[in-house]
């Protein structure tokens, strides 16, 4: 991230899967993070982003009014998952 973005701050794995299409053939891995600080894309790196809420994502998945790559929206759909089960695990804690 540091290369890409301007970012250091160490990184937790969250999970590894498999993204497989016409285009792109990987085992991906999506990280988590915590940085609160000045964001500096590389333009040798990146050619754009943006920053978008859930909903903005699932509107543009909905409409296809926007291109996006099959591996981010693998990696949208995996983090989801994983966002769901850590928030049932959260609200679930209490009872045991």
């Amino acid at each position: 991230m540091r290369e890409e973005l301007g970012i250091e701050a160490p990184l937790k794995e969250i999970c590894k899967f498999k993204c497989f299409s016409e285009e792109e053939r990987e085992i991906s891995v999506l990280y988590l993070c915590k940085y609160d600080g000045q964001i500096e894309p590389n333009s040798e790196e990146i050619s754009e982003g943006d920053f978008l809420s859930t909903e903005d994502i699932r509107e543009f998945l909905r409409s296809g009014g926007r291109k996006i790559a099959y591996g981010s929206i693998v990696a949208f759909r995996e983090f989801l998952n994983i966002w769901r089960i850590a928030h049932w695990r959260l609200r679930n804690a209490g009872g045991a």
